[in-house]
């Protein structure tokens, strides 16, 4: 997908792969499948969290997927982000979650603005091809300053509370 800063093929050997190192075997990540009820009944997307900083009290959003069937899910990502947030400050007691999200996915902008996010920065990406992964990745500071084509926007949402 070009909203992930690595594209590759997909494989059901490299799904099983990615969920035993990326998720299970990471302390630090929860990924909450989300399911819906009725007419379209079954898993739809998925929303996570990563990169806990217990001392902080901060972790990152990380891994929002949905589905194709956009229509029948319509607003079920908002409200699935919503309560992870809420559970997030709540049950984890959380200060601030955090997040980055590509300069042109203006939908995704949209969506975390409307959830309260503000903007805290923004990191120049370039883009690397090695065979068929595609990566966006940091240049070298005061390098290939020319090849930058895209941008993370790194997003801050604080506790209520905090």
């Amino acid at each position: 997908n070009v909203w992930f800063p690595s594209q590759f093929p997909v494989t059901i050997e490299g799904t099983k792969r990615w969920a035993r190192e990326q998720l299970l075997a990471k302390p630090d990540r929860i990924l909450f499948f989300v399911e819906m009820e009725g007419e379209n009944d079954g898993p739809f997307a998925h929303v996570g969290l990563y990169r806990f900083d217990y001392e902080k009290r901060t972790c990152e959003i990380d891994n929002i997927i949905r589905g194709k069937n956009i229509l029948a899910t319509k607003g079920g990502i908002t409200i699935a982000l919503q309560v992870m947030i809420d559970w997030a400050f709540t049950n984890l007691g959380l200060r601030a979650l955090y997040l980055q999200v590509f300069s042109d996915n203006k939908r995704a902008i949209v969506l975390y603005k409307r959830l309260g996010f503000t903007e805290t920065n923004r990191v120049p990406l370039i883009k690397r091809v090695d065979g068929k992964v595609t990566s966006w990745v940091e240049p070298e500071p005061g390098k290939n300053v020319a090849q930058i084509t895209r941008y993370f926007v790194r997003m801050k949402l604080s506790s209520s509370s905090s």
